[in-house]
């Protein structure tokens, strides 16, 4: 009983597609128009001089053989032939796009959810979702996560606008991520721009907060300050400005890629000159005093977002634009003929018409008759 239902089923969704097909095709117009009932009106109509006989050999051989066009039945006297892509075979495949998008979207409203973690360089720590999407009451038992993630720290890509090793114009900042999960691990890098994908997970950088840790000559607790601010230096009247952190890789003029060591620029407020560059393991001497970069510390603000329905979507967007396409580019061409040669003239009668950006329905039309009366005979003026 149950297999009997869903063959009913699938019989009234096949036929529902079927009936849903030609309203689209001619909702997009993918295609050429053809009439209802195949009553066609002429769009050109032509006197031929040969015998019966040979008008309908000679209308079969430039159809078929000449203008390739293929032979798809015969009403009421006319004979339909085509060529090209034909809107029937477009119509389910943008149908099957539609659906595609339909079903993405549900996905997307259903399932999908973003939030936002905050994570320190060096500790790791446990990712839970706080938000599972409208479907969340039917998450339970999943909601506790056995994903770990681990900021490394952060490196940045520079280009390298003159010849100096300051004129580093930053593009984008990464954070370098380290996601376990039943006993493996995947490190990866989440960037602003370009984010770090793992399990259906998407985690880009939101927000980084760099703090530098100064060791004044041997003393044992360091003092903190910010890249691009300022700080005063203990035992000392003068006040440090810094630059901004540097660390990671640059894209030189000539095309070749640099490694940075991790470095910031350092002077005296109030002076003028090269600021000093301090790095890991390379003091600088302030007013007697050695300042020696400690480490530093980084908190990231990473963005994370689940979203099932974003390749469902982009798949169906695919379908629908190349459905789309291939009506705009790939031409096509519907000819129904009628030879009358009931009388004492033989008449060509000529329906045609078009699809695509590229197919010409006069230049059809005169091709057709030029061949069929290209042996004719023509009347010219005698010459003087």
């Amino acid at each position: 009983m149950p297999f009997s239902c869903l063959l009913k089923i699938g019989g009234k969704l096949s036929s529902r597609l079927e009936r849903m097909a030609g309203p689209c095709a001619a909702l997009l117009k993918l295609g050429a128009v053809r009439p209802p009932n195949d009553l066609f009106e002429p769009s050109m109509s032509v006197l031929l001089t040969q015998t019966p006989e040979l008008a309908h050999a000679d209308a079969r051989r430039v159809m078929g053989e000449l203008l390739d066009l293929r032979h798809m039945d015969e009403k009421n006297g006319w004979t339909i032939m085509e060529k090209g892509l034909p809107p029937r075979r477009l119509a389910l495949p943008f149908l099957a796009g539609l659906f595609t998008i339909i079903i993405g979207a549900l996905l997307a409203v259903l399932f999908a959810f973003e939030g936002t973690i905050t994570l320190k360089s060096g500790s790791p720590a446990a990712f839970t979702p706080e938000d599972r999407g409208i479907l969340r009451p039917f998450w339970a038992g999943a909601g506790e996560s056995d994903i770990r993630l681990l900021f490394e720290g952060s490196e940045s890509e520079y280009v390298e606008t003159v010849a100096t090793e300051e004129a580093f114009r930053p593009v984008e900042v990464k954070a370098r991520l380290k996601v376990t999960r039943d006993g493996s691990a995947l490190e990866g890098l989440a960037g602003t721009r370009e984010p770090f994908k793992y399990g259906g997970f998407a985690f880009s950088l939101m927000e980084l907060e760099q703090t530098l840790r100064l060791r004044i000559d041997d003393s044992p607790i360091p003092i903190n300050a910010r890249p691009g601010a300022e700080a005063l230096i203990p035992g000392s009247l003068s006040t440090l400005l810094f630059g901004q952190f540097r660390n990671g890789v640059v894209a030189k003029i000539d095309g070749s890629r640099e490694e940075l060591k991790p470095h910031i620029t350092v002077r005296k407020k109030g002076t003028s000159g090269e600021p000093a560059t301090l790095r890991p393991g390379e003091p600088v001497i302030v007013d007697g005093a050695l300042v020696s970069l400690a480490d530093v510390r980084e908190t990231a603000v990473i963005r994370y977002s689940y979203d099932p329905g974003r390749a469902v979507l982009l798949a169906g967007g695919l379908i629908t634009v190349l459905t789309i396409m291939l009506k705009l580019c790939w031409p096509y061409y519907f000819l129904a003929y009628r030879i009358d040669d009931s009388g004492e003239i033989v008449r060509l009668d000529l329906f045609a018409s078009t699809g695509g950006a590229f197919a010409s329905r006069e230049k059809l039309l005169n091709r057709i008759v030029r061949l069929l009366t290209k042996d004719d005979l023509r009347l010219e003026a005698l010459p003087d």
